[in-house]
């Protein structure tokens, strides 16, 4: 995976969402929360299985949606101010890349948080193109993904997301 740095700045950045863009900005406390997603490997729903089981926790049924409930729950719980994907969030097993990628974002944009997200290697073997990929997650409800620059190797998911 990708290292992701957040670059706090005192500019503000416009986030797409259903109606006016918002802006990504500290508290009035001073306080702004971060809730960092990584590896969360969607595929299929609730036909995806879950990698990497204990033997116990195969006892378990264990799939995407399992995935869903628990971000659901941390969203609910932490209340964050930004959510970072920061890549595997998808794998190659997955049917369709996009679908699988929509399902992995979905909670965030139902809580309505402003999100991220960068690519890991298992994005990429997910069928799609980095840049593509990249395009469609900057075009969706509160996303503030940029694209980044062209060029650059793994550039599409290098941007920063300035805070005021």
């Amino acid at each position: 995976a990708l290292p992701v740095i957040l670059c706090v700045a005192a500019r503000a950045i416009n986030v797409r969402n259903d109606s006016s863009p918002a802006t990504l900005h500290f508290r009035p406390d001073g306080t702004f929360t971060i809730l960092q997603l990584a590896d969360l490997h969607f595929a299929n729903g609730e036909l995806s299985s879950c990698a990497d089981l204990t033997e116990e926790e195969r006892a378990w049924p264990c799939s995407d949606d399992n995935s869903t409930v628990f971000v659901e729950r941390l969203l609910r719980e932490e209340r964050p101010d930004l959510v970072v994907f920061t890549g595997d969030n998808i794998v190659g097993e997955a049917s369709d890349a996009f679908s699988a990628m929509r399902r992995a974002v979905q909670p965030v944009i139902d809580a309505r948080v402003p999100w991220l997200a960068t690519l890991g290697n298992h994005d990429e073997q997910a069928r799609a193109s980095r840049d593509d990929l990249m395009a469609t997650l900057a075009s969706w409800p509160f996303s503030a993904v940029r694209p980044g620059p062209r060029g650059v190797y793994n550039g599409a998911g290098t941007y920063h997301v300035p805070v005021a």
